[in-house]
């Protein structure tokens, strides 16, 4: 780790890790998502998953988000409810956005059916965090529950549309790092982030929430792992893209450090 992280207090670094937690999805949904476009304009199966694939991904984010607040403003810290609040009502307005993307897809009835479940259970937790009717703790679990759907939701999208397919080597291994490691790695680091804001809030861990972010930021590490294998076999046939996808790369593997 480097050593200005160790040095930084606990609220410092759970603040380092919300800026990560966020920027880890800058990566599929900005330089990843064009260069996917331009590599796999010649199939349009896999391009009209595209949208879907970034608009599902922005409900995760979104969610992650909420989290967080939800875990923190239910935790003591009221003064982030109207932050809560905002973020709630942003998120409504991707899930409304993303089941109208669906049809683009050559969707199946099991898709759709998925689809309507997570979006009727963000619905269900929106209310009853809005109206304080769910624990900090309880919060924080259901959410995590949901955003695991919602990303097992993105892989179905994934192979409905055969992006996770393309038989071009350099495209493939995009992909992989960008639309399926990295929206994990930002799970396991928007999990650290809520079970740390639930600690600060509460001026308390129990030994299960401290075992419990050890895991996770093992996990974060084996994840990151997974992430720049798949870009170093990218940067191996085109390297080109290493100019573009290192400083990224770096970046990440720096701040996500600061979970350990």
């Amino acid at each position: 780790m480097p050593q200005f992280i160790r040095n930084l207090r606990l609220s410092r670094k759970f603040f380092l890790l919300s800026v990560v937690a966020a920027g880890v999805l800058l990566l599929p949904l900005s330089y990843s998502v064009r260069s996917v476009e331009q590599d796999l304009a010649r199939d349009r199966a896999e391009l009209a998953g595209i949208a879907p694939s970034r608009g599902l991904l922005r409900v995760v984010q979104l969610t992650q988000q909420h989290r967080g607040l939800s875990t923190a403003a239910l935790g003591g810290k009221t003064d982030l409810e109207s932050q809560r609040s905002a973020r709630q009502a942003e998120t409504e307005q991707v899930v409304e956005a993303f089941g109208a993307l669906l049809p683009q897809l050559d969707e199946s009835p099991r898709l759709r059916a998925e689809w309507e479940q997570v979006a009727g259970e963000w619905r269900a937790l929106a209310k009853d965090v809005a109206g304080r009717s769910v624990s900090a703790p309880q919060s924080f679990e259901r959410h995590t529950a949901l955003i695991n759907r919602a990303l097992e939701l993105h892989g179905m999208v994934m192979n409905t549309s055969g992006l996770i397919l393309d038989a071009d080597p350099d495209a493939h291994f995009l992909t992989v790092a960008a639309l399926q490691k990295a929206p994990a790695l930002s799970e396991l680091l928007g999990q650290l982030r809520a079970l740390g804001s639930l600690a600060l809030s509460s001026q308390e861990m129990t030994p299960d929430q401290k075992a419990r972010m050890l895991v996770l930021g093992h996990l974060s590490q084996l994840q990151l792992r997974e992430v720049a294998l798949n870009l170093e076999k990218v940067f191996a046939l085109d390297p080109a893209a290493k100019e573009r996808l290192a400083g990224h790369l770096d970046r990440v593997q720096t701040a996500t450090a600061a979970a350990q």
